[in-house]
């Protein structure tokens, strides 16, 4: 992406979203905070089946460094089905 820079140290929390846009119980969604490469690792479970968007959250900050503005993002919709 133009224009990007990888951050570390940066904390990030997600919110998952439902199809109505409501936002639904999400397990594991942080904070955590970048490594040197700039990656956030998260373990995330869902408790339903059906489809969802996750979305940073404004809790996102970069520690230490206040005057850095953080947008947001968004994942492509997916769908949890279940366990067979």
């Amino acid at each position: 992406m133009t224009g990007t820079t990888t951050v570390a140290g940066m904390s990030v929390m997600l919110g998952a979203f439902n199809n109505n846009g409501q936002t639904v119980v999400l397990y594991g969604a942080g904070p955590v905070t970048t490594d040197a490469l700039g990656l956030a690792t998260f373990k995330l479970s869902l408790n339903k089946t059906g489809a969802y968007v996750l979305r940073t959250t404004n809790e996102s900050t970069v520690l230490g460094r206040t005057g850095i503005t953080v947008t947001g993002a968004e994942s492509r919709k997916f769908n949890v089905k279940p366990a067979k």
